[in-house]
C-alpha cells in the first residue's frame, strides 16, 4: 500500500449511522470496501425509528413516507443481522406470494395505509384541520349539486315542452320516466342516488318537485327583471285598448277559464277584483261560446241527435264494404276537443243525403 503514489490514494468520508441515530465519522480507503458496503445507511432507514415512532416530528413522518431508505441490490445483510448465514433477509420464497397476499389482506395493514395516505395528502396540500374540514364540507356541497342536477334539469323538460309532471299515479308520471330514462342513458350519479338515498332524502317527492319548481321560477323571474332593469331599454308587445277619452290603457291578466280561475266566489279572478275593484274580467269568448254549446247537451233533442250521428259513424267505419257505399270520409266524432266535434257534425250534415242513400241501399 505504501508503494501506491500518496495522490492515488484517495481518502473518502462515510456516515455510518449507528442505532442511537448518531452520526459518527470515519476514513476509510476505498480499495477496502468491497461492493455490498458501498450503500450506507441513511437517515430515513425505518430501523432508527421502531421504539421512538412516539416522537417522531410531522415533518419526519412525512419524508419517511415518501422517501423511505432502500438497500440496492448489492447490500449484505449478513453484516447487519445476527446469525445470518445469507447476504439477503429473506430466506424463503416458495410461499413469499401467499404471505405478501395475506398481508395485504390485514386489516391493521388497511388501516395503517389509509391513515398513512389520507396524512401524506393532507401534508402535499399543506392544509391545517380547518381547512381539511372546510374542503371536505364544499365537497359534499358539490357532490349533493351533482345528484339535483339530473332532477332539476327533467322539471326543466316538463316546463319546457309543456309536459304533465305527474301522472294517475307515480308509474305514469312523465317526471319519473324522465329520471328512469336518464338512468337506462347511463347518468352514474342518479342512478347511485336514487338507490343509495335514503327513501326520505330522493328529492322527488311531490313536495320537493314544487319546493323546486317555485325555486326555478322564482330564479327566472329575477333573471327577467335583472337584464330589464340593467338594459337601457325594453319593450313589451300588446294590443292596448283606449277609453272614451283616447287615453291608451294597458291591464292585462291572463289565463284559462277553469272554476278556480274563474269563479265568481273564490276564483283568482274574484280574489284579484277584491284587491282592485277597478279591474274587470272577460272570459274568452271562444272559450264561453264552447261552453254554451257543450250546455246544449243538456237538452234531450241535442243528445239523440249527436248520438244517433255518432251510431251511424260507426256503423259506416267499422266495414269497408259500407264505407264504399256511403263514402270513406266520413271522420269518427272526437269526444275530447269540441272544435273536431263540430268538425264532424258539419261533414255529417253536408253528406247527409249520400248517407241516406248509402243506408237504404245497405237495407235492401
Amino acid at each position: 500500500m505504501d508503494s501506491v503514489p500518496k495522490k492515488k490514494k484517495m481518502r473518502k468520508s462515510l456516515a455510518i449511522i449507528d442505532h442511537k441515530d448518531k452520526v459518527e465519522e470515519c476514513i476509510a480507503d476505498p480499495a477496502l470496501i468491497s461492493v455490498d458496503h458501498t450503500n450506507v445507511l441513511s437517515n430515513n432507514d425505518l430501523g432508527h425509528f421502531i421504539e421512538t415512532y412516539s416522537q417522531i416530528s410531522e415533518d419526519k413522518k412525512f419524508d419517511l413516507l415518501t422517501n423511505p431508505w432502500k438497500p440496492s441490490k448489492h447490500y449484505n445483510f449478513k453484516n447487519d443481522v445476527e446469525d445470518s448465514k445469507r447476504p439477503i433477509c429473506i430466506n424463503g420464497f416458495h410461499n413469499t406470494h401467499e404471505k405478501a397476499n395475506q398481508h395485504e389482506k390485514n386489516k391493521w395493514h388497511i388501516e395503517y395505509f389509509i391513515r398513512s395516505k389520507d396524512f401524506k395528502d393532507m401534508k402535499k396540500t399543506n392544509c391545517g384541520i380547518d381547512q381539511v374540514l372546510d374542503s371536505c364540507y364544499k365537497n359534499k356541497i358539490e357532490k349533493n349539486r351533482n345528484k339535483l342536477k339530473p332532477i332539476i334539469s327533467s322539471l326543466l323538460f316538463c316546463a319546457i315542452h309543456n309536459l304533465p309532471i305527474r301522472g294517475d299515479t307515480d308509474n305514469t308520471a312523465v317526471f319519473n320516466d324522465l329520471l328512469k330514462f336518464r338512468v337506462d342513458a347511463g347518468d352514474l350519479t342518479l342512478k347511485t342516488h336514487l338507490e343509495k338515498s335514503n327513501k326520505n332524502a330522493l328529492y322527488i317527492s311531490h313536495r320537493v318537485q314544487n319546493e323546486l319548481l317555485e325555486c326555478l321560477s322564482s330564479s327566472l323571474r329575477s333573471v327577467i327583471t335583472n337584464e330589464a332593469m340593467q338594459a337601457f331599454c325594453f319593450s313589451l308587445i300588446v294590443d292596448e285598448t283606449a277609453d272614451i277619452n283616447g287615453t291608451e290603457q294597458l291591464s292585462i291578466c291572463g289565463y284559462d277559464g277553469c272554476a278556480m280561475m274563474a269563479g265568481h266566489i273564490s276564483g283568482v279572478q274574484k280574489r284579484i277584483n277584491n284587491v282592485y275593484p277597478m279591474a274587470n274580467f272577460f272570459h274568452c269568448a271562444s272559450h264561453r261560446l264552447n261552453l254554451v254549446i257543450n250546455d246544449l247537451n243538456s237538452l234531450a233533442e241535442v243528445r239523440i241527435c249527436v248520438g244517433k250521428i255518432k251510431e251511424v259513424t260507426t256503423f259506416v267505419r267499422d266495414s269497408a264494404l259500407r264505407r264504399n257505399i256511403v263514402g270513406n270520409n266520413l271522420p269518427k266524432l272526437c269526444e275530447t276537443r269540441f272544435v273536431e266535434k263540430h268538425k264532424c257534425i258539419k261533414k255529417f250534415k253536408d253528406q247527409y243525403v249520400t248517407i241516406v242513400e248509402g243506408l237504404e241501399e245497405i237495407s235492401k
